[in-house]
């Protein structure tokens, strides 16, 4: 069995996942979102937009564009949870709420897909940021 983690550095000669994207990731939030995972500001963990140990490369982008929109819920699995919308009280957890994927230009399935695996698979910030650069 192959321990080895996908993707985990750009050293890796596995060929990165192609996902289809009709359009380009709007270049204002993809320029603050590179800003923001290579500040150093950011704790990364997995699993989650959020929890008590850091964020996923989905919930920084969920933390530039609205940080008033995370719910502290202790006691539950998911500790910090994103309004799914301004108007609504559901919550989301793992992906972009549509309203944040519709002004970044990032539909749900597709890219966000690949940058969750390639976060939870190991992926530094750095090199997630390399990606989206190249990629989005």
């Amino acid at each position: 069995m192959n321990n080895e983690i996908p993707f985990a550095n750009p050293d890796d000669t596995e060929p990165e996942p192609e996902y289809p994207s009709n359009d380009k990731m709007d270049p204002t939030w993809k320029a603050k979102w590179l800003t923001a995972l290579r500040s150093g500001d950011y704790t990364q963990t997995t699993g989650n937009l959020r929890t008590e140990q850091g964020h996923c490369c989905l919930g920084v982008l969920c933390d530039i564009v609205d940080p008033t929109r995370w719910v502290d819920a202790p006691g539950n699995r998911y500790r910090y949870q994103y309004k799914a919308s301004t108007e609504y009280d559901l919550l989301v957890n793992e992906f972009l709420p549509e309203d944040i994927g519709d002004l970044v230009k990032m539909p749900l399935h597709g890219q966000q897909s690949a940058l969750a695996n390639m976060n939870d698979a190991g992926c530094t910030f750095a090199y997630i940021a390399d990606y989206i650069e190249n990629n989005l």
